[in-house]
C-alpha cells in the first residue's frame, strides 16, 4: 500500500482518497491535489492503521469508487486472511463499500494462512502481484471468471 502512495506522490491525480493507514495518510498529505479522509478506530501498532468500532461506523457512510486492499495472506481455499479480527472485520467492509475492488500482493502472500477470513478471492475485481508467483497460483488465478489478474515486476510496482 505504501508503494502505492508513493507512486501518488510521483504521479499526482485529483483525488479523494480514503484510508485507516496512517503512514499512506502522512505519505500524501503534502499532495495539494488529494483530499485524505482517515477513518479513524483504534490503533494497530503493528501495521499503523486503524481498526474497531469506530472505524466500521465512519465507513458504513462512504462509498468508494475504488478499493486497493493490501492482504496478509491468500490461503489454499481461495480466501484472504488477517492475523488481526478488528482488521479483518474492516477490510471484509472495506470491499462492500467499493464498486471496484483491487487486492494489492506480492507473491509471497498466497499459500499462507492466518487467523481470520476476510473474502474469497473471487469476489475481487482485480489482483496486482508480483512476476514471482508460482505455477500453480498463476494457472488457479487465471480460471477466476470475473478476477482479472496483473503481474508486475519490481521496477513497475515502485515506478
Amino acid at each position: 500500500m505504501a508503494q502505492l502512495a508513493r507512486r501518488l506522490r510521483v504521479q499526482p491525480q485529483r483525488i479523494t482518497v480514503v484510508t485507516n493507514g496512517l503512514t499512506i495518510a502522512q505519505e500524501l498529505s503534502a499532495l495539494s491535489d488529494i483530499r485524505v479522509i482517515m477513518i479513524g478506530g483504534d490503533l494497530r501498532a503493528e501495521n499503523m492503521s486503524l481498526v474497531g468500532p469506530q472505524a466500521e461506523a465512519m465507513l458504513a457512510g462512504i462509498w468508494c469508487d475504488q478499493l486497493f486492499l493490501g492482504a496478509g495472506a491468500i490461503a489454499e481455499d481461495g480466501a484472504i486472511y488477517s492475523r488481526d479480527d478488528r482488521e479483518a472485520s474492516l477490510n471484509a467492509l472495506m470491499l462492500k463499500r467499493a464498486a471496484h475492488r483491487v487486492l494489492l500482493a506480492d507473491s509471497s502472500k498466497f499459500g499462507l494462512r492466518t487467523t481470520y477470513r476476510v473474502s474469497s478471492i473471487a469476489e475481487l475485481d482485480v489482483i496486482v502481484t508480483d512476476a514471482g508467483m508460482p505455477a500453480s497460483w498463476r494457472d488457479r488465478l487465471g480460471r477466476l471468471p470475473k478476477t482479472q489478474t496483473r503481474y508486475m515486476d519490481a521496477a513497475e510496482m515502485v515506478a
